[in-house]
C-alpha cells in the first residue's frame, strides 16, 4: 500500500501534463463563521462533470484554525486515503482506489473535517483555508488538475446570555403561566433581576424551574415598582443547562383591557453570578403581550371516530367556562343511523348534580343536569358523558349538533351558549376481500373486520394448475395447505391474485413450471424470465394482443384491467386476472 501510495504521489507531482479540469470542476471548502474556542465539522465539496476514482490535495489551515477527524462521505465507495504533513505545513491527503471504483454523484462533499479555533482569535477577523495542488485521478489513469481554491472563515462572537419572556397572547380576565428563560453560555450559580409589569398586568407564585438546585428566591417591591427578584445558592451550586426556564409565574389580566392593545413587561438590571464571586450584566429585555379576545364560554364535543356496529359507546360533552355554572339544558342532534340511550353521568366535575337524557319524538335528546346551586368543578374538560348505539350499515362522514345551550350561573343568571357541533367518523365494521381468480374472474366477499378466512384456492377444471397465489402484492403460494390459503386478520380491504397454469396445444400442463405470472396492480408480471424469451400475451378467445421480449428475471407489462389473459412463455401458459 505504501508503493502504490508513493507512486500516486509522484505521478501527481509530475503531472504538468495533465488535463485542467472544467471551469465548473471544483474541490473547496465553503465559506462558513466560527466562534472563539468552537469546533465544527466542515465539508469539502466535489463539484464535478467528470468522473474520477481517487485525488490528491493539500489542506492548509490558517494560524488559530486546527483540523482533525477527517473522513470520506458516502460518495465514496472502496477509496481510502492516507494523510502527511507537508514541510510548508499543508496537510497532504491522498486518496485511491484499488479497483479503480468511481465516487458517486456529481456534487455534494466528499470529505469532511473538524475545524477548532482557538479561543484566543479575535472576533471580526477573518481567516483563510486553502485548498491547493488538487489531482483526481480518472479511471483511464490520466489526471485533472483542479483550480487552488480558498474559503472565507470569519470570526464570530458568541451569542450573548439572555435572561427574557417570550411574546404571548393574554386574554381580559385570563390568568396564564409565563416563563423567564436562561439562555447561557457561562455558568452560573445565582442572579438578581427588575421585573416591570404593564399597567393591567399582575403576577404570582414566582417559582424556579428544575435548573435550579439548592437555589432560593426573594422578591421585595421597589419604589419605582418593579418587583425585585434575588436568587442565591448557599453552596454555589450550579444552575443545570445552558437554555430553557429558570423561572415561572402567573401573569392575570385586568378584564379592563381592551381586545388588540399591546403591552410590555421588561426584564431589567439582571446580573448572575459565577462561582467565582463576580458577577455578569445581561442585556435589558422587553416582552409584547398582546390583549387578545375574550375566550367564550362553550358547551361541545370533539371530533371523534366511531364503528359502525357498536353498542353504548361512551361520547364526551365539554364545558370550557369563564363564570362558575350550576346547572344547563341543551338539545342533542344525532344523525340517522346513531342512537342515544336515555341517560347521561358526570365527570369528576360533578358537583351533587343530577342528569337527564330523554329522546323526544322528533329525535332530539334532551340534555339537562340540576341546577343545586352548587358550581360544577373546574373551568374547563369534559362535564358529561352521553352513550350512543350505531346501527351496522351505518358508515361515513356525520355530524352531531348540540342547540339551545342555556347554562345557569351561581346568580340565578342564564346565559345562552352558542350552538356547536362535531364531525363523527363512522368507520365500517367490514371489509372487502377482492379475489381476482383467472378461473372464475374476480369475486368480491365482504367479511367481518378482524377475522381470518379460509380461501379454497383450486379450479374445478382439473387440466389446470395452480401457478402463483398473491395476498395484497406478497406471494403466498407456498403457504398454501392442500389448496387452502389461511389470510391474516383482516383489518382493511384486500386484494387475492389466483393465477392457473393451462394446458397448451402441445403439452400437459407444466408442474412446478419456472414461469410464475399474475395480476398486480394493472400490469400482467412475468417472473423467472430468461433474457431474450418471447412473451406472448393472448386474450380468452385466443387472439394475440401483444408479444414482447424479456429484458430481465422479471417484465410487468401493463394492459386493460378487469380482464383475463393467457400469458404464454417457453411451455408455459399461464391464465392472470387483472
Amino acid at each position: 500500500m505504501k508503493n502504490i501510495i508513493k507512486n500516486l504521489l509522484a505521478v501527481v507531482a509530475i503531472a504538468t501534463a495533465a488535463i485542467s479540469a472544467t471551469a465548473t470542476d471544483r474541490f473547496y471548502v465553503e465559506d462558513f463563521e466560527i466562534m472563539p474556542g468552537e469546533t465544527k465539522s466542515v465539508s469539502v465539496m466535489l463539484v464535478n462533470n467528470s468522473s474520477y476514482t481517487g485525488f490528491q490535495c493539500d489542506i492548509l489551515m490558517p494560524d488559530g484554525l486546527t483540523a482533525d477527524n477527517w473522513s470520506l462521505t458516502d460518495r465514496a465507495s472502496d477509496q481510502s486515503f492516507s494523510s502527511r504533513v507537508q514541510e510548508d505545513g499543508a496537510l497532504r491527503i491522498v486518496c485511491i482506489s484499488m479497483t479503480s471504483s468511481l465516487f458517486e454523484g456529481n456534487e455534494g462533499a466528499l470529505l469532511t473535517f473538524d475545524v477548532t479555533a482557538s479561543d484566543r482569535l479575535r472576533v471580526g477577523t477573518t481567516h483563510t483555508i486553502t485548498v491547493a495542488n488538487t489531482a483526481f485521478a480518472k479511471s483511464n489513469g490520466a489526471f485533472v488538475n483542479f483550480e487552488d481554491e480558498e474559503n472565507t472563515t470569519t470570526i464570530v462572537a458568541p451569542p450573548a446570555d439572555r435572561f427574557y419572556i417570550e411574546d404571548f397572547e393574554l386574554a381580559p380576565g385570563e390568568t396564564q403561566s409565563v416563563s423567564v428563560i436562561l439562555d447561557n453560555k457561562k455558568a452560573y450559580t445565582g442572579f438578581q433581576s427588575d421585573i416591570y409589569l404593564p399597567e393591567g398586568i399582575t403576577a404570582a407564585n414566582w417559582t424556579l424551574t428544575a435548573r435550579a438546585t439548592d437555589q432560593t428566591i426573594m422578591s421585595k417591591i421597589q419604589s419605582d415598582g418593579a418587583l425585585r427578584i434575588v436568587c442565591i445558592s448557599m453552596t454555589s451550586s450550579l444552575f443545570e443547562g445552558s437554555d430553557g426556564a429558570l423561572l415561572t409565574f402567573d401573569v392575570t389580566a385586568d378584564k379592563s383591557l381592551e381586545q388588540g392593545n399591546t403591552l410590555s413587561i421588561r426584564v431589567a438590571n439582571t446580573a448572575f453570578a459565577q462561582q467565582d464571586g463576580s458577577n455578569v450584566p445581561l442585556e435589558d429585555e422587553e416582552c409584547v403581550v398582546t390583549v387578545a379576545a375574550p375566550p367564550t364560554n362553550r358547551f361541545y364535543i370533539e371530533d371523534f371516530e366511531i364503528e359502525a356496529g357498536v353498542s353504548e359507546y361512551q361520547i364526551g360533552i365539554s364545558l370550557d367556562n369563564l363564570v362558575q355554572f350550576t346547572g344547563f339544558t341543551a338539545d342533542l342532534i344525532l344523525p340517522e343511523g346513531m342512537t342515544a340511550i336515555d341517560y347521561m353521568v358526570g365527570t369528576s366535575r360533578n358537583n351533587m348534580h343530577t342528569y337527564t337524557a330523554t329522546t323526544q319524538g322528533d329525535g332530539i335528546v334532551k340534555l339537562s343536569a340540576s341546577s343545586n346551586n352548587k358550581a360544577f368543578v373546574g373551568y374547563e374538560g369534559e362535564l358529561v358523558y352521553i352513550y350512543v348505539n350505531t346501527s351496522d350499515d351505518f358508515a361515513g362522514t356525520h355530524t352531531i349538533q348540540l342547540q339551545n345551550i342555556v347554562f345557569a350561573d351561581t346568580n340565578g343568571t342564564e346565559h345562552n351558549l352558542v350552538n356547536s357541533s362535531c364531525v363523527v367518523t363512522v368507520l365500517s365494521n367490514t371489509v372487502e376481500l377482492m379475489i381476482q381468480d383467472s378461473y372464475y374472474n374476480n369475486l368480491t366477499l365482504y367479511l367481518p373486520k378482524g377475522v381470518e378466512q379460509m380461501i379454497k384456492v383450486s379450479p374445478t377444471d382439473v387440466y389446470y394448475m395452480l401457478n402463483t397465489v398473491l395476498f395484497n402484492g406478497e406471494d403466498v403460494t407456498n403457504e398454501l395447505v392442500g389448496g387452502v390459503y389461511i389470510t391474516p386478520k383482516l383489518n382493511e380491504n384486500s386484494v387475492i391474485n389466483i393465477s392457473f397454469e393451462i394446458p397448451t396445444a402441445e403439452n400437459a400442463p407444466m408442474h412446478n413450471s419456472r414461469i410464475k405470472a399474475y395480476g398486480h396492480r394493472g400490469d400482467v408480471v412475468v417472473a423467472g424470465c430468461e433474457r431474450g424469451e418471447s412473451i406472448a400475451i393472448y386474450d380468452v378467445d385466443g387472439v394475440l394482443l401483444r408479444t414482447i421480449y424479456a429484458t430481465s428475471d422479471t417484465m410487468r407489462i401493463a394492459m386493460p384491467t378487469d380482464a383475463v389473459y393467457v400469458v404464454k412463455v417457453a411451455d408455459a401458459a399461464v391464465k392472470v386476472a387483472l
